[in-house]
């Protein structure tokens, strides 16, 4: 019952301090929002599932060197993206 009537009244009170000053809690939060969606211009994504899902020094990042080395892709005229080894960069070229 205590806990109801603390309840009560903190809603209480926020409630008449929304209903007398409504221009504060309309444009405060658009401006925290458009403050905390600046984080989205920094936001980098990483779709390479090698780098996500593997080690630094695993057995698949001394094979793909080795493939890449061997086989270089020709991404100027017939560029094929089916025969691409590294499908994460293929959005990069």
């Amino acid at each position: 019952m205590v806990f109801n009537k603390i309840l009560r009244n903190v809603f209480y009170k926020l409630g008449f301090q929304i209903g007398t000053h409504p221009k504060i809690f309309l444009i405060v939060p658009i401006i925290v929002a458009i403050l905390f969606s600046t984080a989205f211009l920094q936001f980098k994504f990483n779709g390479n599932f090698v780098d996500l899902f593997s080690t630094d020094s695993g057995p698949i990042i001394h094979e793909e060197k080795l493939v890449n080395t061997y086989f270089k892709q020709n991404q100027f005229g017939e560029f094929d993206p089916s025969r691409k080894s590294n499908v994460g960069h293929l959005l990069r070229y």
